[in-house]
């Protein structure tokens, strides 16, 4: 299932500029980090409040380490699917 999100337009140009220039945005824990060219990145770092409202939930690395300790529990493994490459590698069939 994906998920898509509906920015404010303005923001949403915001946000496809800074990617245009090789940008990026992501979340540590609750800190949505802002990087790219200042320009374009300091415009943003202004809207940090209203881009965690749309970027994936976040979770303090306290609970973080508590799922993947459950998980490895379980008998189960973690993957990152951190790139355009085609995420079904990454999952073997029952």
């Amino acid at each position: 299932m994906i998920n898509q999100i509906s920015l404010p337009p303005a923001l949403r140009r915001q946000v496809r500029d800074l990617i245009a220039i090789g940008g990026r945005i992501t979340r540590d824990g609750v800190t949505v980090v802002v990087d790219g060219p200042a320009q374009a990145a300091g415009a943003l770092r202004t809207e940090t409040d209203q881009l965690a409202t749309y970027i994936v939930p976040s979770v303090t690395p306290d609970d973080a380490a508590l799922v993947r300790n459950l998980l490895t529990d379980a008998g189960t493994s973690i993957a990152y699917v951190t790139g355009p490459a085609n995420p079904q590698q990454f999952f073997t069939p029952d």
